[in-house]
């Protein structure tokens, strides 16, 4: 596409620019684990503020920031970490530390269980009014570690939580249960950095975990030289244990070991967790260039970042008749194909609602609309995928529109016209049995039958091979009776 590389050079320039360089505030707030008797987290949480400082605000704006949850290491305190709080916070990162786990009989098993759920209930909080981080979250987090906490970042990749996007571990160590025999079931993109002077945990123990990871993108990177207390800034503690097994130095600074990390870390979550395209190019570009290392990576390509020919001025939508009406206009359209209107119930995971062609002509711009005739209950989010004609993509911002509560609704209803088969997803906010109703178009009732539903999305079908050609009315009560709608449906 004409003029690619200037355009990327001049987009991330803009995102360099535009990057707000946040202070690093910080809290120790206590999580409770319901699903462990309650079991306490103490926590070191560090947050973007204006003005950095214990128990500070949160920076102000509207701004939502992803979450980085990482464990520390066999006796290391969490400040030793704080050389990572800072770089990611200034990035806009909500890190957490927590704290549990760091006497001399650590269960590595808590620790990941740990992880795994402030991953969750960090996240959470951008739904919770009496948090400070009120609808400031990014529902995304990784989970990370050095160490026994590197260990332990698997243990938590293998626990299926949809709310861990990326896994990261520095020098990670063998745990109980085994934090390589875990590898096996992390199907994250996974960054793997070890230290090949490392007699703490020599590289062979993360290269067999990285080998174990069979099915995400991941990435090992073994730094020449480096040692395994250098992850940790030198902790005093990590360091005596470091000198007594025989490896306590190195002619490699510690700030280059730090350097290096962060080269890669950060453009791996803006891409991972805040879906920032060009810091994927950026991510690719920094690995293939990074001396001092030994690397292996298997991935499959990112998406082009090339930039579309074609000028967004406007996505917005309203809610009418409790339909989501999405609109939005381009000032000019060059060798474009088509758009793809994607629709999410939790602004993470995006599904394919509709296609729309270009209708522009001899590059001028258009006005487009689309109508989701099925929104989700409560809150959707809406995204634009715009597609060139050779495939490139980019993506618009989100979009979020909010319809009222519903016990149950009816969020996706097709092929209509249909032939035999009708497929209908149904919302559910308990487990309830539903009743189906088809009735011709006097008013009739030809059949009645029921299904019942889990809480959450249910996909259902209604079979109508034996009926005439015509038109139908399906109909949809609740278990209290209550109608939940009613739709018209042509029978081929």
């Amino acid at each position: 596409m004409k003029k690619i590389f200037t355009t990327l050079f001049v987009l991330a320039c803009a995102y360099a620019a535009t990057a707000q360089p946040y202070a690093t505030g910080k809290r120790t707030v206590s999580f409770f684990d319901n699903s462990r008797s309650a079991r306490e987290i103490s926590t070191d949480l560090y947050y973007p503020a204006n003005t950095a400082g214990n128990n500070v605000a949160l920076a102000s704006g509207t701004a939502k920031f992803p979450v980085v949850v990482f464990g520390h290491g066999f006796l290391i305190s969490t400040s030793a970490y704080k050389w990572l709080a800072d770089s990611l916070v200034k990035n806009g990162y909500i890190v957490a530390f927590p704290t549990t786990e760091g006497g001399i009989l650590p269960s590595h098993l808590n620790f990941g269980l740990d992880l795994s759920f402030l991953c969750s209930r960090i996240t959470s909080l951008n739904d919770s009014s009496s948090s400070f981080l009120s609808q400031r979250v990014v529902k995304r987090a990784a989970v990370a570690g050095h160490s026994m906490g590197g260990g332990a970042s698997f243990l938590a990749a293998a626990v299926q939580n949809s709310s861990i996007k990326a896994v990261f571990n520095f020098a990670a160590a063998e745990t109980t249960p085994s934090a390589t025999a875990a590898a096996f079931l992390d199907f994250k993109p996974t960054l793997v950095f070890s230290g090949s002077s490392d007699c703490v945990v020599p590289d062979s123990v993360q290269e067999k975990m990285y080998n174990n990871i069979l099915i995400a993108c991941k990435t090992y990177i073994n730094i020449t030289g480096a040692l395994h207390c250098q992850f940790a800034n030198n902790n005093f503690i990590c360091q005596a244990g470091q000198i007594a097994a025989g490896c306590g130095f190195t002619s490699l600074g510690t700030q280059t070991v730090l350097s290096k990390t962060s080269s890669l870390v950060l453009p791996f979550l803006d891409y991972y967790l805040k879906d920032i395209c060009l810091r994927g190019d950026v991510f690719v570009n920094t690995y293939n260039s990074i001396t001092g290392v030994t690397k292996r990576r298997s991935s499959f390509p990112f998406p082009s970042c090339g930039v579309l020919p074609v000028k967004l001025l406007s996505f917005n939508g309203k809610i009418a008749d409790n339909h989501s009406n999405l609109y939005w206009t381009t000032s000019s359209e060059e060798n474009f194909d088509h758009f793809e209107l994607e629709r999410s119930a939790d602004g993470n995971s995006f599904r394919l609602l509709g296609k729309v062609a270009t209708k522009a002509v001899n590059g001028s711009g258009a006005s487009y609309s689309l109508i989701d005739a099925y929104p989700y209950a409560g809150m959707n989010f809406y995204r634009l995928k715009m597609v060139d004609r050779d495939g490139t993509f980019a993506y618009s911002g989100i979009i979020k529109l909010e319809t009222a509560k519903k016990s149950v609704a009816v969020t996706q209803l097709y092929p209509n016209p249909v032939k035999d088969i009708l497929n209908v997803q149904l919302q559910s906010e308990k487990r309830q049995v539903v009743s189906i109703g088809v009735f011709d178009v006097t008013g009739k009732q030809l059949t009645l039958s029921s299904v019942s539903l889990l809480t959450g999305i249910n996909n259902t079908s209604v079979v109508l091979t034996k009926f005439a050609a015509g038109t139908y009315i399906l109909q949809y009560k609740n278990d209290r009776g209550g109608f939940v709608g009613t739709f018209k449906v042509v029978k081929d």
